[in-house]
């Protein structure tokens, strides 16, 4: 074959050598880019192992996408001090049942605050107070009565805070017994 030169065996050696002289430099360029990005990766993912938040500040929230209320909330117990982990899902079933939920309590974001189920709008003074006294419960709600407004839109007229026991009963959660007021 006219023009067609074959290569000697020096020639072969310096193509193998350029070869192998590239392949640890684009090696090296990945490694370089791809271990940093590793770590803080499982750094993000390790965090709550590594960097453990305190049980009374941590709060968990499930939501929906279609939910309009849960980020006021969120917002709201970020802004007291909470630690809010939310799950952003399109069925909330898996942590409802997680965290203990009667099926009769129906709220658009269940929630989970040291080992109680939340329902509601549950304030951070409510949060305090349930770390406080404990109650016999698996979960307090929160139930809120309304009254339309003359412009198409409602006004809170009244709030009640409700424990929910074992067995799916629900009664009031009496007012908190202040301390002894003795003159």
């Amino acid at each position: 074959m006219p023009g067609k030169q074959k290569d000697t065996p020096a020639a072969l050696k310096v193509k193998r050598s350029s070869v192998q002289q590239i392949l640890p430099t684009e090696l090296k360029t990945v490694l370089c880019i791809a271990l940093p990005i590793g770590a803080v990766a499982a750094l993000i993912l390790l965090s709550p192992l590594l960097f453990p938040v305190d049980p009374e500040r941590l709060v968990e929230v499930a939501w929906k996408h279609q939910c309009t209320c849960a980020a006021a909330w969120i917002t709201s117990l970020r802004a007291e001090g909470f630690t809010v982990r939310d799950y952003e899902m399109e069925d909330t079933r898996m942590m409802r049942r997680k965290w203990r939920v009667p099926d009769s309590i129906q709220g658009c974001h269940p929630a989970s605050y040291l080992g109680y189920f939340l329902d509601g709008h549950i304030s951070a003074d409510t949060l305090h107070r349930l770390a406080r006294e404990r109650p016999h419960a698996i979960g307090i709600q929160q139930v809120d009565t309304f009254t339309p407004s003359g412009n198409g839109t409602s006004k809170k007229i009244s709030s009640q805070i409700l424990q929910v026991d074992s067995s799916g009963a629900i009664k009031p959660w009496p007012p908190e017994k202040l301390g002894n007021t003795a003159y």
